[in-house]
């Protein structure tokens, strides 16, 4: 039943509703299990539910059809359902939809039941919104006609786009005059049953902290698909821009607003907005007219202490090959070998200085 697939029977109608209902209409009977509850039946006698209730008892049923089953139907066709009921939480609707059927008429005939059917549906879905956080994005208009002479009825329909979100009064007179334009035009009267339903229904996304991260705010759906954004290089003193690839010609408008605010901005930082005035030779002052501009700290390089380490090491081993290969080029050569031993220690001016003194005396 509708609406919310709910639908309200009080006990004194069940006996009445078991009557019409054929047996193969029922859940779990329209299979196998239901052939051989028909074939119980008298071949003469209609196969409804009532009838299972009024001709077989439970023994027989049982005796068929088992333990189990025998109660299930024997149950079920006095319209008693044990079964828990189960929550259908994400099980939506896909449309919302308005009929009515009536006397066979022309386009001016059919205009009252249009508003309607517009306000019904409106109505409907303001509250679909409110409850579910989605919104229609088209329009299907179905209708019953038959040609002029003819006597068979064929079922027609037409899709129109659903009206934006305005308010309620303005969103039913866009629905109308859609409608009114869309039958003239393109429906064929007389007809003798009409239908306006909301399809392709598009979830909101709600505002918040919690929504941004659930839905992965701040990404661009061409991010989703795989796609690099591409990075522009700007001067240092601003951020790089991030240009993500849209065609979309409101997304380029954007863009364009934000490269020319860019670019106003950018002209503040420009040398020619800063005079110079020269002190003396060599020496250039920076003047800087207070309040005109000011350039945002610049971010501390980024060190690699192993590098460091390892550049120290380098230096170090430089400096003392430079200390040996000069106190090499700066030793006295002799023809002959002196006489007696030279000490490396002491204060014998014919002592020889050693790696460590050699160092010392460089620095």
């Amino acid at each position: 039943g509708k609406p919310n697939g709910q639908a309200v029977i009080f006990p004194f109608a069940v006996e009445k509703v078991m009557e019409d209902t054929q047996i193969k209409k029922v859940r779990n009977l329209g299979g196998k299990l239901g052939k051989k509850v028909r074939s119980l039946l008298p071949p003469d006698n209609e196969q409804t539910m009532g009838s299972i209730a009024r001709l077989l008892s439970l023994n027989e049923l049982s005796k068929a059809l088992g333990d189990e089953n025998g109660r299930m139907v024997f149950n079920a066709c006095r319209g008693v359902d044990d079964e828990p009921v189960k929550e259908t939480t994400g099980a939506l609707t896909k449309s919302i939809t308005a009929f009515k059927s009536f006397q066979r008429t022309d386009f001016e005939g059919s205009k009252k039941w249009i508003n309607l059917l517009a306000e019904d549906v409106i109505a409907r879905v303001e509250q679909d919104t409110k409850r579910n956080s989605r919104y229609p994005k088209g329009c299907s208009i179905q209708y019953v006609s038959s040609a002029i002479g003819s006597s068979e009825w064929i079922a027609r329909s037409i899709r129109i786009p659903f009206p934006k979100e305005n308010g309620r009064a303005t969103r039913k007179e866009e629905l109308i005059s859609s409608i009114y334009s869309s039958l003239q035009f393109k429906g064929q009267f007389p007809i003798r049953r009409l239908g306006v339903s909301a399809i392709d229904f598009e979830t909101r996304v709600k505002n918040g902290i919690k929504s941004f991260f659930a839905k992965g705010g701040g990404v661009d759906h061409d991010c989703k698909k795989g796609k690099t954004p591409q990075v522009m290089d700007q001067p240092h003193h601003k951020s790089p821009l991030l240009v993500i690839p849209n065609t979309a010609k409101q997304d380029e408008k954007l863009a364009r607003s934000l490269q020319e605010k860019f670019n106003i901005e950018s002209s503040l930082f420009s040398p020619m907005m800063l005079p110079l005035s020269i002190t003396g030779i060599g020496k250039t002052t920076l003047t800087v007219r207070k309040g005109l501009c000011s350039f945002p700290p610049t971010d501390p390089p980024v060190i690699d202490a192993d590098l460091a380490y390892a550049q120290k090491l380098q230096s170090s081993f430089d400096r003392e090959n430079i200390v040996l290969s000069s106190a090499e080029k700066n030793k006295p050569v002799c023809s002959k070998r002196p006489q007696g031993k030279l000490s490396r220690k002491g204060n014998d001016s014919r002592s020889l200085p050693s790696k460590k003194q050699k160092i010392n005396d460089f620095f």
